[in-house]
C-alpha cells in the first residue's frame, strides 16, 4: 500500500474516507519487491541476509537468481530469517528479491494494530521491518535461543 500510496496511485489514506477507495484486487496478487545493489567481499568474511520481521503473509526470498527460502518456511509477521549467501555474493552487482503472497487472515498470522479501526485493503502485504546484510569472521555465534520441547 505504502509503494502505491508513494506513486500517487492513492491519494492519502488518512485523510476522509481515502482508503476505502483503494482497490482490494491490487492485493490478490503476489507483490515482488527488488533490489540491486554492489558488494565487494572479502575472502574469509560470511555474509548473512538478515529478514528482520517476516514477510507478510508468506514469501520467497530470492539472492542473485537463487531461491533461499519458499512460503513454507517464509511465514508471518515478526520472525527473524537469516541466510548465509557467501557462496553467492558477486563483486559487483548484485540482486535482492522478495516475493509477498496475499494475506490471508484465515490462515495467516497477520498485524493489525488497533480494534477498532478497518483492516487495510492490502492486510498489511509486504515486507515486515529491515532486509538487511550482515559480515562476519570464519566463526560467528548467531540467532542464539533456547529451545524448549514439553510433552
Amino acid at each position: 500500500m505504502a509503494g502505491l500510496i508513494a506513486n500517487n496511485k492513492y491519494g492519502d489514506v488518512n485523510f476522509g474516507e481515502n482508503l476505502k477507495k483503494a482497490n482490494s484486487s491490487d492485493f490478490s496478487v503476489p507483490w515482488w519487491y527488488r533490489k540491486n545493489l554492489t558488494m565487494n567481499p572479502v575472502a574469509g568474511t560470511h555474509t548473512f541476509l538478515e529478514l528482520k520481521g517476516g514477510v507478510i503473509g508468506r514469501g520467497e526470498v530470492w539472492f542473485n537468481g537463487s531461491k533461499l527460502a519458499g512460503t513454507d518456511t517464509v511465514i508471518g509477521a515478526y520472525p527473524t530469517r537469516e541466510y548465509d549467501v557467501t557462496s553467492l555474493v558477486r563483486s559487483g552487482a548484485n540482486a535482492i528479491a522478495i516475493k509477498a503472497m496475499p494475506s490471508d487472515p484465515s490462515k495467516d498470522l497477520l498485524i493489525h494494530f488497533v480494534d477498532w479501526t478497518q483492516l487495510p485493503p492490502d492486510r498489511n502485504q509486504g515486507i515486515w521491518r529491515d532486509v538487511q546484510f550482515a559480515n562476519s569472521g570464519p566463526v560467528s555465534l548467531r540467532g542464539l535461543h533456547v529451545a524448549t520441547d514439553l510433552p
